[in-house]
Formats: structure tokens, sequence, C-alpha cells
């Protein structure tokens, strides 16, 4: 999965957007705001993990330009859309968007068979883990409004 992740006491969420978003930038937001509580996972392709029950998020020796990762696991809580904005404003995707904004972001096969497995993994995370869209203008605010949207505390909008 193209991304960058962190762990926020012991759960996992993904920051995804086209190359040049600033997910990188999004995610060094956490760290500094919330500095012990986050744990960086991977800064660009961060592995999943299945289980009967659980999807996890993954350690990977790809971490980007930045060498930013660690070889955690954790579970799979929250997965984020960014997108560029004058104000930071989060809100859940819809299945269908979330099916399309993971399909742009995995490997993608030229194999049927193959792609095949890579649509039922998308559609078994889309059914278990919530996804968002966030809207962020990169200043510290903007890593407040996602963790706030992605830990259940109602969904912000600011202005900053």
């Amino acid at each position: 999965m193209h991304g960058s992740a962190v762990a926020l006491n012991g759960q996992g969420y993904l920051f995804t957007a086209p190359s040049g978003t600033g997910k990188s930038t999004h995610t060094k937001l956490w760290r500094v705001q919330f500095g012990d509580e986050v744990c960086m996972i991977n800064d660009d392709k961060p592995l999943l993990r299945f289980t009967e029950d659980e999807i996890y998020l993954c350690g990977s020796p790809w971490n980007g330009k930045h060498g930013l990762g660690s070889a955690v696991e954790v579970p799979l809580c929250g997965i984020v859309r960014l997108r560029r904005g004058e104000t930071n404003e989060i809100e859940p995707m819809s299945q269908a968007a979330a099916v399309k904004e993971l399909y742009l972001r995995t490997y993608r096969f030229k194999d049927r068979e193959k792609m095949q497995i890579v649509m039922e993994l998308i559609g078994r995370i889309v059914e278990k883990v919530p996804c968002y869209s966030l809207r962020c203008n990169m200043k510290p605010e903007a890593a407040e409004v996602a963790r706030r949207g992605v830990t259940g505390d109602r969904f912000l909008k600011t202005d900053n």
C-alpha cells in the first residue's frame, strides 16, 4: 500500500494520497504534536497483514526517501485520504470512494487472478476499517483534527 503510516498508542493509521500531496509532512506533524504517543511505522510502503479476524499495519524495508520506519505490527484502525485545503476538515468516506482510493494506492498486477485477490483484499479492508477524507493545510492543527476524527472525537473543522 502506498502511504505513510503511524501508530498512535498502539493503533495503526495509514495516510494515503498521490505522491507529493503531503503524507510525510502530515505524519511528521503527528510525531511533533503527539510525541511519545506516536511511532512511525513506514513512510512510503507499509505492508498489510490479514488474519481471519484482523488487519494489521506493518513496517517494511521500503520506507521511502526519509528512511522512516520501524519493525512493528499494530491493528489497522483507520485509513485517511489526504487532500490539501485551506481549512482542516475530516469526514468519513463512503465504501465506494474508499475502494477507489485504495485501488489507486496498491500495486496493480497484470495477471487477472492476482488482481482479483487484490480487489478481494480491498473489499475486506473497507468492510473492517473506517476510511476518512482529510482536507488539511499542514499546520499543526491538521494533526489534531485528524487525530480527533479517527479516534472518534467527532468530526472537526478549523479555519487555521
